[in-house]
């Protein structure tokens, strides 16, 4: 019948389409993120800014990669300047808008009659890199929280070369309470309950990257960072979860976190649609708790109407004080004019 060749249909179709990934990198300056992204892919996708751009603005970068005539539409998605200002309280909003906006972007296309040019930029995953300094900042745990809620996320130990064996499995003890007292979920949008086991037994994933090739011992190379005591390799599992992490992102589950990342589109496409008739007086309110920058920014409306009403109730009131000085001084010349007139009266009645 030729019912068996239905899966070879489903791989050659699969060959010819290709994938698409929208990966996103966040965490503070320094952390190796575009380094890691040029690791993974092997090739040099992103340049290494040396210092990070004082900015927060979100980056995108688009590349097509091709592997044995399989073609990989990438979208790397870098946060540079996270972290990097004096007050980072609200930092972790663009993060959030980003993913966001994404959604709603995509739920806005797909309700276009023509969807012939749709631009998917839904994120699939999003791997937070954690400073190698042995604790989380409250930032790290709140940006953490406020994620992991909305796409899945992926906690990693940056530059884990430089921490001893016992520091990085001291340090991921660490990050595992946190998560655990916190109730952040790794990958929580997975819904494949062995997939997401496989993936949070090893989270969060220490490592690092590296662009140089080197040769080991053996005379084989390696991809690694060579030091005066010995070298750091990037695929050696016995210190560096490299690996590991490239079989979740690409080896062995993309498909599964571009499943989630779909069915977990579906229900903000729902919640969308439910809301598209609130009433007018359920916008503030609405907006207030969807939006924790919402207050501060009604606040400084509030402020900044508050403050012309008051220039304009001093101009009005200068006005007001000028024209009653100006009636009081006309007044007074009327009625010296009047005075002189009844004088001038007197004195021809006098004359008479």
């Amino acid at each position: 019948v030729g019912l068996a060749r239905l899966p070879h249909q489903n791989s050659a179709r699969r060959q010819r389409q290709g994938a698409h990934l929208t990966l996103m990198v966040a965490g503070q300056p320094g952390c190796g993120k575009s380094t890691f992204i040029n690791t993974l892919f092997g090739t040099p996708l992103l340049a290494i800014s040396q210092p990070p751009p004082p900015t927060s603005q979100v980056k995108l970068h688009r590349f097509d990669l091709e592997e044995n005539g399989f073609r990989l539409r990438l979208t790397a998605i870098d946060t540079p300047g996270f972290g990097a200002a004096i007050d980072n309280r609200q930092a972790w909003l663009p993060l959030v808008d980003v993913v966001e906006n994404s959604l709603r972007s995509h739920v806005f296309q797909a309700h276009q009659p023509d969807r012939s040019e749709l631009l998917d930029m839904r994120i699939h995953c999003c791997l937070y890199f954690i400073v190698p300094s042995g604790n989380l900042t409250p930032l790290d745990i709140h940006t953490l929280q406020e994620l992991s809620v909305r796409v899945n996320l992926i906690p990693v130990l940056a530059k884990c070369d430089t921490l001893s064996h016992d520091d990085m499995l001291r340090f991921k003890k660490l990050v595992r309470q946190v998560l655990r007292v916190h109730s952040i979920p790794v990958c929580g949008l997975v819904l494949d309950a062995v997939v997401l086991e496989k993936i949070a037994a090893v989270a969060p994933y220490a490592v690092m990257g590296a662009s140089s090739v080197h040769t080991d011992q053996a005379g084989r190379p390696v991809r690694g960072r060579k030091y005066k005591w010995g070298m750091a390799e990037v695929d050696n599992c016995n210190y560096c979860d490299f690996a590991a992490l490239k079989s979740i992102l690409l080896t062995d589950h993309l498909l599964d976190l571009v499943e989630a990342t779909e069915a977990h589109y579906e229900t903000i496409r729902s919640q969308c649609l439910s809301q598209r008739w609130v009433q007018a007086s359920k916008i503030d309110r609405n907006l207030s708790i969807t939006n924790p920058n919402y207050e501060s920014l009604a606040q400084k409306v509030r402020q900044g109407f508050d403050q012309h009403v008051a220039a304009e109730e001093l101009r009005f009131k200068a006005w007001k004080n000028a024209l009653l000085d100006k009636q009081e001084l006309m007044n007074q010349e009327l009625l010296a004019t009047r005075t002189l007139l009844l004088k001038v009266q007197a004195e021809v009645e006098a004359l008479q």
